[in-house]
C-alpha cells in the first residue's frame, strides 16, 4: 500500500506527524464502510457476484503478473525456474508476495483502527453488536495500554509505548477539581458513553419507530409521545453523564482529602509521614483512592437514601417538563 494511505505521508511526498497520520486511515475506514454498507443493502445476487469479482480479482492480481514475467524471461532467456537465481529479474515468485503483503497491511491497518471500523458500521448499518464491540474493544486496547506502559514491564520490556506521567498532577482546573490530565481522560470517558447510549438509543427508536403502523406514524398523540420519550432519554442520558463526569472528578481527587484529612492528625509520627508521601499522587495511587471514594459512597446508603434523593429529582424534573 502507498505510504500516504499508512498516514506516514501526504501526497506531496512530505512526512506527516501528530494528528494528521490518521487522516488517510481514517478516511480509508469511511470508504470501507460506505461500500459495506452499500453491498448489505443490495440484493443477495448482487452480494454473490461482488465476492465473485472480488475472488477473481485477488486471483488474477496474484497468478497473471507471476505468469506473465515467468513466460516473458523464458521467451527471452530460455526456461528455467522461478526462484532461487542470484538476479532478482529471474525470481518471479516474489510477485505472489505482493498481494499476500496487502492482504497484511490491511489486517494491520484494521486491528489498529477496529474501533473507528466498527464504530462507522455499527453507525450506519444500525448495528447495536457493531457498536457495542467498538466500545469494548477500545477499552480492550487501553487495558492493554495500561498494563504495557507500567514501570516493571516497561523496565523489562520496551514495546516503544509511550506511558501516561506517573502523577495525575495537581488540581487546577474548575475551582481545583480536576487537573488538565484528568480532565482529558474525563473527556474520553464522556465521548465514550455519549456515543454508546446515543447510538443504542437512536437504534433502539428507530426499530419501534419501524413497527408501529403507518396510521401511528401519522397520529399527533404517537407523534408527540414518541417525541417526549426522545427527550427523556436525553435528559436521562445528560444527568447520568453529568453526574458520573463530577463523581469521577471527585474520586480522583479524594487522595488529597485524605491527606488533609490524616494532616489533621497533628502529633502522630505516621500522619505526617503520611502528609509528606507522595504515593498517594502516583497512578496507583490514585486507583486506591478512587476505591476507598467507591466504598465511602456505598457505605453512605445507611446513611442518606438515596433512591428516595433520585426519587425527589425525578419528580422534581418532570414537573418542570409538564410546566413546560
Amino acid at each position: 500500500m502507498p505510504d500516504f494511505l499508512h498516514g506516514l505521508v501526504d501526497l506531496s511526498g512530505n512526512t506527516l506527524s501528530g494528528d494528521a497520520t490518521f487522516l488517510a486511515p481514517v478516511l480509508l475506514c469511511v470508504a470501507v464502510t460506505t461500500l459495506w454498507v452499500y453491498l448489505l443493502h443490495q440484493t443477495e445476487k448482487v452480494q454473490t457476484w461482488a465476492n465473485r469479482l472480488v475472488s477473481i480479482g485477488f486471483l488474477g492480481w496474484m497468478v497473471l503478473p507471476f505468469l506473465l514475467s515467468w513466460i516473458y524471461a523464458m521467451v527471452l532467456s530460455g526456461p528455467h525456474l522461478p526462484f532461487g537465481h542470484e538476479n532478482p529479474a529471474y525470481n518471479h515468485i516474489d510477485h505472489l508476495w505482493d498481494p499476500f503483503m496487502f492482504i497484511f497491511e490491511m489486517i494491520f491497518l484494521g486491528i489498529v483502527f477496529a474501533p473507528i471500523l466498527a464504530g462507522l458500521m455499527g453507525i450506519w448499518g444500525l448495528s447495536k453488536r457493531m457498536i457495542t464491540w467498538a466500545v469494548g474493544y477500545f477499552l480492550m486496547v487501553v487495558g492493554i495500554h495500561a498494563m504495557l506502559t507500567f514501570e516493571g514491564i516497561t523496565d523489562a520490556v520496551d514495546v516503544g509505548l509511550q506511558p501516561l506521567p506517573a502523577q495525575i498532577g495537581d488540581a487546577t482546573l474548575y475551582g481545583g477539581l480536576v487537573s488538565p490530565l484528568s480532565l482529558t481522560l474525563i473527556s474520553i470517558a464522556i465521548l465514550i458513553i455519549v456515543f454508546m447510549e446515543s447510538g443504542l438509543a437512536v437504534i433502539s427508536h428507530l426499530e419501534y419507530a419501524a413497527m408501529l403502523p403507518e396510521e401511528a406514524k401519522r397520529n399527533p398523540e404517537y407523534v408527540n409521545q414518541f417525541r417526549n420519550v426522545m427527550n427523556s432519554h436525553i435528559v436521562h442520558m445528560v444527568s447520568i453523564t453529568s453526574v458520573v463526569a463530577l463523581t469521577t472528578a471527585i474520586a480522583l481527587e479524594f487522595d488529597d482529602f485524605l491527606i488533609s484529612l490524616v494532616g489533621l492528625l497533628e502529633g502522630s509520627q505516621w500522619s505526617g509521614q503520611v502528609r509528606e508521601s507522595l504515593e498517594l499522587q502516583l497512578t496507583y495511587g490514585k486507583v486506591i483512592s478512587a476505591g476507598l471514594f467507591l466504598l465511602v459512597v456505598a457505605g453512605m446508603r445507611f446513611v442518606l437514601p438515596w433512591q428516595r434523593v433520585t426519587g425527589i429529582i425525578e419528580t422534581g424534573m418532570r414537573r418542570i417538563r409538564s410546566t413546560d
